[in-house]
């Protein structure tokens, strides 16, 4: 419970089998963000930007932008580390899809092919990754609107995030016909 110097947190539940967590704050203190992933079944995406990113040109979709982060979380028992530094501003944007979303509205029906899919999305690397989803998370966190109109577009920004990672993996399907990761075949 570190003290807020300034910012806020907020929480959408879009769906009731995911969630987008909006974070543009900065603390007085530092702050350990280190957590056990719990054995849920779920995606988790982040999307973290730097004070440099910020002031970059927004419009702009750029690979050349150095300085955002990105992680992907997927069931596991092992931990995440994390510091949050004192006196620096924090922008970022977490999504977490639950194994409900994909069963009940991408037509995904068994655990099979729920594991595959988690399974894709773990082996993309990271430029393949966030090619695509940089600009859906970038927009999430940058979203101008309020009320209603807020409520309806991180709903349909989950719906595009979840449209772009199937079609990854479909891809990835057709292409490799191979079920090993970058490491495994390197």
């Amino acid at each position: 419970h570190a003290p807020i110097k300034n910012g806020y947190f907020e929480l959408f539940h879009p769906e009731e089998q995911c969630q987008i967590w909006i974070t543009h704050a900065q603390s007085s203190l530092e702050i350990d963000m280190t957590y056990t992933q719990d054995e849920n079944t779920y995606l988790g995406l982040s999307y973290i930007e730097t004070e440099a990113t910020r002031k970059h040109d927004q419009g702009a979709s750029s690979p050349e932008l150095q300085d955002w982060r990105s992680t992907r979380s997927l069931p596991s028992d092992g931990k995440v580390y994390g510091l949050c530094r004192a006196h620096e501003p924090i922008h970022a944007v977490n999504v977490l899809l639950f194994q409900d979303f994909f069963f009940n509205y991408l037509s995904v029906q068994n655990r099979t092919a729920y594991f595959d899919l988690l399974k894709s999305v773990q082996n993309f690397d990271e430029q393949t990754f966030m090619r695509e989803l940089y600009p859906v998370l970038a927009e999430i966190l940058h979203c101008p609107f309020q009320g209603n109109a807020k409520s309806l577009f991180m709903k349909s920004r989950i719906y595009d995030i979840a449209a772009r990672l199937i079609a990854l993996c479909d891809k990835e399907r057709e292409e490799s016909g191979v079920s090993l990761s970058p490491f495994d075949i390197r």
